[in-house]
């Protein structure tokens, strides 16, 4: 199974150093630094990278929160996309409770 990461450079080491081990993760994406702030593109771009990468994997992992955004990701993708439960990419890191 071919696996692909998307992420924000916020979280790129941790990122990193989880699928290191991981020979299905092919594809690790960093997008470009600062799209929470505007979270319209944030959507946009995650959703163009998803549409663009889903006929050449199995699945995606995002590595953002959900960023006043991801909440609205379509969920008409041809593959599954997972995402951290989280309110930003520091939520991500530390953790929800």
């Amino acid at each position: 199974m071919s696996l692909a990461v998307i992420y924000c450079p916020v979280l790129e080491r941790e990122i990193k150093a989880l699928v290191e081990e991981l020979p299905e993760v092919t594809h690790l994406e960093p997008m470009e630094w600062g799209l929470h702030i505007q979270p319209d593109l944030l959507l946009k771009t995650i959703t163009e990278r998803i549409l663009d990468l889903q006929d050449h994997f199995k699945a995606i992992m995002l590595g953002y929160g959900r960023c006043q955004a991801m909440d609205r990701l379509p969920n008409n993708f041809k593959i599954p996309i997972f995402h951290p439960e989280a309110d930003d990419c520091i939520g991500v890191l530390l953790g929800q409770d």
